[in-house]
């Protein structure tokens, strides 16, 4: 088991050879999940598992064609636009959205089988609703949902309109 100072330098090694050009400026956070992210440029690392790891954001994310009652897996944006992922990829297609943009998100996981096992979640801060462009999207996308993401009801979280 590595002891805290190992740890230590895995982290400083992570942020040296992060794609951040403010990896200098000691503006690091970590959000609620335990993911880091420069507080400035708002980019984000993931933790590597030992020394050789090189941290960089050409991961590769799964793509896939949408089939229906299969499920989805991705970011459906504000402004109604789908990025597609593979399951548990969501902070690979993320790493360069800010922050602010990210809690207005709606997240799509599913492992695209039809199974029961999908889900569709928002960020549980400063989420501000479902805007009309993801209702819009949603509704004509909803015959690709599998059959845990047809349990929920996205209309339920929809944006409130200010009188």
């Amino acid at each position: 088991m590595l002891g805290r100072i190992a740890l230590d330098e895995i982290w400083d090694k992570a942020l040296e050879e992060s794609l951040c050009a403010c990896s200098n400026d000691n503006k690091w956070g970590q959000d609620i999940t335990g993911f880091i992210y420069c507080e400035n440029c708002k980019s984000w690392i993931v933790k590597p598992t030992d020394f050789d790891d090189i941290i960089s954001r050409k991961a590769t994310i799964t793509m896939y064609d949408f089939e229906e009652a299969k499920g989805l897996s991705g970011v459906l944006m504000p402004d109604g636009t789908f990025l597609k992922c593979g399951n548990a990829e969501h902070n690979l297609v993320l790493a360069d959205i800010p922050l602010d943009v990210q809690f207005g998100c709606l997240y799509f996981s599913s492992r695209l089988t039809g199974e029961r096992d999908g889900n569709i979640t928002h960020s549980s801060f400063q989420f501000q609703g479902v805007t009309i462009a993801q209702l819009d999207w949603i509704n004509d996308h909803y015959k690709f949902y599998d059959e845990g993401q047809k349990r929920f009801n996205c209309h339920q979280w929809a944006r409130k309109l200010e009188s």
